[in-house]
C-alpha cells in the first residue's frame, strides 16, 4: 500500500509580514514592481562595482535602478527620451542615454555584466545583447502586447556568443518577504503619487512611476 500523505496548507502560508518601520502608503507597488525586479538582480547576482544597466525608466525601471545603486553597482539608464534623465540622476544612474539620438549609444557593446529589460513596448533586444560582456546576462521582465513583443532570431544569438537571455516574471512568497524586509531597511521605495479612485483614467494617460489609490474614495 502506498503511504498517503496530507499536506495541510494554511492561508498564512501566502502572506507576507509588512515592518512595522515601512512607509504604508508605498507598500503595495514593492510588492509588484519591487519583487519583479529584486528577483532577476539577485538571480544574476548583481553586486558592488558591476557594470549594468537598466532598459526602460518606467514603474519597474526606477525600482531596479535603486536596487542595484544600493548593492553598489554602478547603473546605466537607457529610455527613449530625455524626460527622466534628472529623476534617473537623483535615484543614483551613473549615465543616462536617450536611445532615440544614435550617438549616445556609440561605444556601448561589450560593456555590461547584466541588463535587465523593463521595456514594455516593441524594441530591439539584440541591441542590449550586444551590450553585453562575455557570460554578461540580460534578464527581460518586461511584457509587451503581443503584437508589439519582439523576436530575437536565433542567428543573431549564434554572432552574439556566451551572452544568457532570460524572463522573469516574480518571485515566491519567500524571496517577496526578503525583498520587502531589505526595500524597507535601506529606504528603498518606489516614486509614487496618491490618487483617488475618479483620477483613474487620467492616471493611465499620464503614468510617470506609480500611482497607489486612496481606497478611502473608492465607492
Amino acid at each position: 500500500m502506498p503511504e498517503l500523505v496530507v499536506l495541510s496548507i494554511l492561508a498564512e502560508d501566502y502572506a507576507v509580514k509588512i515592518p512595522k518601520t515601512a512607509d504604508i502608503q508605498k507598500v503595495a507597488p514593492l510588492l509588484c514592481a519591487g519583487i519583479t525586479t529584486y528577483s532577476p538582480i539577485r538571480f544574476s547576482n548583481v553586486k558592488k562595482g558591476d557594470n549594468v544597466a537598466v532598459a526602460g525608466f518606467g514603474g519597474l525601471g526606477h525600482m531596479a535602478l535603486q536596487y542595484m545603486v544600493k548593492l553598489g553597482a554602478k547603473v546605466t539608464v537607457f529610455d527613449i527620451t530625455d524626460d527622466k534623465k534628472a529623476d534617473a540622476i537623483r535615484l543614483g544612474a551613473v549615465w543616462y542615454v536617450n536611445v532615440n539620438n544614435p550617438a549616445e549609444l556609440e561605444g556601448l557593446n561589450n560593456q555590461f555584466s547584466f541588463v535587465i529589460s523593463t521595456i514594455p513596448d516593441k524594441y530591439d533586444p539584440m541591441m542590449y545583447v550586444r551590450m553585453l560582456k562575455k557570460g554578461g546576462e540580460l534578464a527581460v521582465v518586461g511584457m509587451p502586447s503581443l503584437e508589439k513583443t519582439p523576436v530575437v532570431p536565433t542567428t543573431f544569438l549564434a554572432f552574439a556568443a556566451h551572452r544568457k537571455v532570460y524572463g522573469s516574471v516574480i518571485g515566491g512568497i519567500k524571496e517577496t518577504q526578503e525583498m520587502l524586509d531589505y526595500s524597507v531597511k535601506n529606504s528603498i521605495y518606489p516614486e509614487v503619487k496618491i490618487i483617488s479612485a475618479n483620477q483613474l483614467d487620467d492616471a493611465y494617460r499620464n503614468v510617470k512611476f506609480r500611482y497607489v489609490i486612496d481606497v478611502k474614495t473608492l465607492k
